[in-house]
C-alpha cells in the first residue's frame, strides 16, 4: 500500500508515503511508556528485597517479609504502573489500528482505524516534524515522541516506507537521533 514517493532521498513520483494499516501491543506500548518508569520501579523495589534477604541470614523472620514483598507489595506496584498507563486516552489512540501517510514537506497524518463495527475510531491527528521532540529505535519500532500529544506515536520499522529516511523528520546532530526544537 506504499506509495510512489515525491522526489525524496533521490527517488521521484507524486504523493505522500502511506503505510499499511498496524497496531501495535500493549505490552510494546508499555514498554515504550514507562521503559524508564518501570526501571526505576524495578530498581527501588530491588533495595528493600535484598535487605530483607542480607537480614534474614540473622534472623529468618526478614526472609517471609522479603516473600511478602515480592509476591504481595510488588505485583500491586506493578499493576498499578500497568494501569496508570494503559487505561488513558492516550493509550487508546496509540493501540488502535492505524496507517501514516509522511508528506515529505513536514508533517505525517495519523489516520486511524476502526477496530470493530460498533466503535468509532479517534480522529485523525496531524503531527508535524516541528512538533516532534525525539526520536528513537526500541528494538523493531521507532518510537516518536511529539510535544503535545499525550501518547508515543509507535511504529513498526516493518511498516515505515523504506522510501523515506525516518532520520529526515527531526533535525539531529549525530549523537542522537532528535534534539528538542
Amino acid at each position: 500500500m506504499t506509495e510512489v514517493p515525491r522526489d525524496v532521498n533521490g527517488v521521484s513520483g507524486d504523493g505522500p508515503f502511506v503505510t499499511e494499516c498496524f497496531r501495535i501491543t500493549p505490552a510494546t506500548y508499555l514498554r515504550a511508556s514507562s521503559g524508564k518508569a518501570l526501571l526505576w520501579s524495578l530498581a527501588i523495589m530491588a533495595l528493600p528485597l535484598a535487605a530483607c534477604l542480607i537480614a534474614s541470614f540473622f534472623d529468618i523472620r526478614w526472609g517471609f517479609v522479603a516473600l511478602i514483598l515480592l509476591f504481595l507489595v510488588f505485583p500491586m506496584a506493578m499493576t498499578y504502573i500497568y494501569f496508570d498507563r494503559l487505561l488513558t486516552a492516550g493509550a487508546r489512540r496509540a493501540l488502535s489500528p492505524k496507517h501514516l501517510s509522511i508528506h515529505p514537506e513536514g508533517s505525517i497524518a495519523i489516520i486511524y482505524e476502526s477496530a470493530d463495527e460498533e466503535n468509532r475510531p479517534p480522529e485523525t491527528e496531524l503531527v508535524r516534524f516541528g512538533d516532534i521532540s525525539d526520536v528513537t529505535v526500541m528494538g523493531r519500532y521507532l518510537v516518536i515522541s511529539v510535544s503535545g500529544m499525550d501518547h508515543q506515536l509507535i511504529i513498526p520499522l516493518e511498516h515505515w516506507p523504506r522510501e523515506y529516511d525516518w532520520n529526515k523528520i527531526c533535525p539531529h546532530d549525530g549523537n542522537s537521533y532528535c534534539q528538542p526544537s
